[in-house]
């Protein structure tokens, strides 16, 4: 089996299928910090084949799904973030089915080609800001985009290789952090 069929295969428990925001998934005690959209692709293959992560963009936590999604493009899934035990910023990729029989670790790894960053510049705060004054809950919004996962003016995803983890939500995943560049 090709990367790029295996990758067909694969549906995630994101936050604009039908699972909602109060996912069962997420471990009790983690509460969401934000949300990140990312391109579920490889660098090295032009950011439109491949089991990888191109880009990402984060939003406030309280941003409504519908908003989201009109600001993103339709390959691209939403997943929490959440603090981890480390107060590290993590997003789990969590699968909404097994993952197909016979998979190969190396298929079945998420593999980051290079540094991927969100950077807090004009043009970031622009999208979030145009966002914010379509919401109905703007004066929350706007709090979040300046304080907890927004105090930082950047974050990368490392260039790695995930592996698989048949612990996370009920049928695996992928467990991505995001490192506060800013220092």
């Amino acid at each position: 089996m090709s990367e790029d069929e295996f990758v067909s295969l694969l549906k995630f428990n994101d936050l604009s299928s039908i699972v909602t925001r109060g996912n069962p998934t997420i471990p009790p005690g983690n509460k969401t910090k934000g949300i990140l959209s990312a391109r579920i692709a490889r660098k090295s293959k032009n950011c439109n084949k491949g089991f990888g992560l191109c880009d990402f963009k984060l939003f406030p936590k309280s941003t409504s799904i519908t908003e989201i999604e009109r600001t993103i493009s339709p390959d691209e899934y939403l997943f929490e973030i959440t603090l981890d035990e480390d107060s590290i910023y993590e997003v789990k990729l969590l699968l909404a089915q097994p993952l197909p029989e016979n998979i190969s670790p190396e298929l079945a790894s998420l593999k980051i080609d290079d540094d991927i960053y969100w950077i807090k510049d004009e043009t970031t705060m622009a999208e979030i800001n145009k966002i914010i004054t379509e919401s109905t809950n703007s004066n929350v919004l706007t709090i979040e985009s300046q304080t907890g996962l927004f105090s930082a003016t950047a974050y990368k995803i490392e260039a790695e290789v995930i592996k698989y983890n048949p612990n996370l939500g009920e049928n695996g995943g992928y467990s991505v952090k995001l490192i506060n560049t800013t220092n």
